[in-house]
């Protein structure tokens, strides 16, 4: 599987698209989604006033061709251009968590750790896009081979991260998203390639009001 690292969301929908598995998921988290169109204006106005919560720190970090060092932890790259290659970088400070964001990308994959003040990590298959209450985060990436999009939701309980659940889509590639309160604001395309064989730059702009959200 061959996964693209992009900017996290969790989405999901309900009505003609939804199959047994999916609403048993949608059942057992007692979320629910309402889809409505939204503007590429829209978009814009929402993603310029959206608070991501991670900034960058130089004093955080050290970064050399060879290594990245944040707090007393190494991460030693491999340069090689084959399956054994491996490069770390620093993405950012994620406030509300006082944790580091360490993007990991490998030969034919891509990784997010998320480190705190003691050298511990996690890893996540994105880079976290939180919401304004600080209680939930999502992360995405595309799943070429399947020309699908993963999605994954956390519960924030403090310090503390918990995986609420996965979800899988062929109905959307998704390329941006914006969160603000209830409302993930989503760039979307239907496909990830267009007839010339280049990425599919067809944008659809909607939003996925959630109703519930524990």
């Amino acid at each position: 599987m061959i996964k693209h690292l992009f900017l996290s969301i969790f989405l999901f929908l309900v009505g003609s698209y939804t199959t047994n598995s999916e609403a048993n998921n949608l059942k057992k988290f007692s979320i629910n989604f309402i889809e409505e169109k939204s503007s590429a204006e829209e978009f814009r106005h929402m993603k310029k006033i959206y608070d991501p919560m991670i900034e960058k720190n130089d004093k955080r970090f050290i970064k050399t061709e060879s290594y990245l060092k944040v707090n007393n932890k190494t991460y030693i790259n491999n340069l090689n251009d084959n399956e054994s290659m491996k490069i770390h970088d620093y993405y950012g400070y994620w406030k509300p968590l006082n944790k580091d964001i360490i993007t990991v990308s490998s030969y034919e994959d891509s990784e997010v750790k998320i480190q705190d003040n003691k050298n511990n990590t996690i890893t996540l298959q994105g880079i976290p896009y939180i919401n304004k209450a600080k209680t939930h985060f999502t992360t995405f990436y595309l799943d070429y081979e399947g020309s699908k999009s993963i999605i994954d939701l956390y519960k924030i309980n403090h310090d503390h991260i918990e995986h609420n659940f996965c979800f899988e889509t062929e109905k959307w590639i998704i390329w941006d998203l914006v969160w603000n309160d209830n409302i993930l604001y989503i760039k979307v395309t239907d496909t990830i390639w267009n007839e010339k064989g280049s990425f599919s730059t067809d944008y659809k702009y909607k939003k996925l009001i959630i109703e519930k959200l524990n």
